[in-house]
């Protein structure tokens, strides 16, 4: 039985949440158990019985720490569409966490929350462990530096910089310059 934690969202938007995935037939799993929180706080002693994240915008933006290792498991309810550039506004397991919108459609909410709901719950999202050079990688590109400044700095050729940034996103499933920075930051690397 998936466990489902509601974290931040009014009470209409968590009524409305449950209301969608229990009228959501998925094969094999007959009950869904929902837990709702006012903040994160208050769900911090839960969290590790949690399958999936279902948190407004704010809890996010203020936890991405406790969020991005989970991304996959996590929907971010946001009031309004952003503007995004195509590789980072899929709904993606790669691409970060899934994006839900107030004025998102019936259907697109279900499809969203429904292939969360299928999918294995691992709770291991991060596929690998940065190498050294890796790490020396992030850290310069979290410092703003161009791949050719990064290749100078670290005596490597720029195709080399570019295969470590490939294998850098590949492991940790993040595609964007503002992605990885968030990370290296959160994760101690810078």
């Amino acid at each position: 039985m998936p466990r489902i934690a509601i974290i931040g969202l009014s009470t209409l938007e968590t009524i409305g949440m449950k209301a969608l995935i229990e009228g959501q037939p998925v094969k094999d799993i007959d009950e869904v158990l929902f837990t709702a929180y006012s903040s994160f706080s208050n769900h911090l002693k839960d969290y590790e019985s949690t399958d999936i994240f279902i948190v407004s915008v704010s809890v996010f933006a203020l936890h991405t720490d406790f969020f991005i290792p989970r991304k996959n498991r996590t929907v971010v309810l946001y009031s309004e569409k952003r503007d995004l550039s195509s590789d980072e506004n899929t709904n993606s397991s790669q691409a970060g966490p899934r994006s839900l919108y107030r004025d998102s459609s019936e259907e697109e909410i279900r499809e969203i929350l429904s292939g969360l709901m299928e999918e294995p719950s691992g709770k291991g999202e991060i596929t690998g462990e940065l190498s050294g050079r890796e790490k020396e990688v992030l850290k310069e590109l979290a410092s703003g530096k161009t791949n050719k400044e990064i290749a100078d700095r670290l005596s490597i050729s720029v195709n080399t910089v570019i295969t470590h940034r490939k294998n850098i996103s590949s492991k940790l499933g993040i595609k964007s310059v503002s992605g990885l920075s968030l990370y290296a930051l959160m994760n101690g690397v810078i």
